[in-house]
């Protein structure tokens, strides 16, 4: 039932968005769009999903998922999450999620880079509303996905306890450096 991060997040998706008005949230890297679908999904009709990709093909992807379940509460950005401030003030989204690395069935020469990563954290942590939440999955089990993940935890486990909670999860018990999951709540 839970044998990998991305499954663990769906629990966290479903629960945050359930039953509340008016969200408003981030899909950072739609690949092929199934974050963006769980999170419409879950939300109420009333709350609206933005989603960036720098791949055309993603967003092509995402669109046509969307559109084949009848969503119209959505928009696709072409541009690169570390982007993300110049679309949204400060305080004003309540759940965003990456889920890092390569699209999936895409060309694995192009994935996220760790430095736009961390811009884009930086961005959205100062985005989030009280008790809004950012959800992570980084990949490393390839390289250059372990040293994006590396670099994260780092950058995370630096974040005052004042200001967000941070979680960091992994299953320890499995081979080739399995996906892991952070949560960012602010406070």
């Amino acid at each position: 039932m839970l044998n990998r991060a991305t499954e663990f997040l769906d629990f966290f998706i479903r629960d945050y968005l359930k039953d509340r008005d008016q969200l408003n949230v981030v899909d950072a890297t739609t690949g092929n769009g199934n974050d963006s679908l769980k999170m419409l999904k879950a939300m109420k009709s009333n709350s609206f999903l933005t989603g960036f990709d720098i791949q055309g093909k993603a967003l092509e992807n995402t669109d046509e998922l969307l559109r084949q379940e009848a969503f119209e509460n959505y928009r696709l950005i072409e541009d690169g999450h570390e982007n993300i401030g110049e679309y949204f003030s400060a305080y004003s989204v309540d759940f965003i999620i990456y889920n890092l690395g390569y699209l999936p069935k895409g060309d694995k020469k192009i994935y996220t880079q760790t430095s736009k990563t961390l811009k884009s954290l930086r961005s959205a942590m100062n985005l989030l509303k009280r008790k809004g939440l950012i959800a992570v999955v980084t990949y490393p089990g390839y390289e250059p996905g372990a040293h994006e993940h590396m670099e994260v935890l780092k950058f995370l486990k630096e974040v005052g306890q004042k200001e967000f909670n941070i979680f960091h999860g992994n299953f320890i018990n499995q081979k080739n450096n399995p996906p892991n999951l952070f949560l960012i709540e602010r406070r």
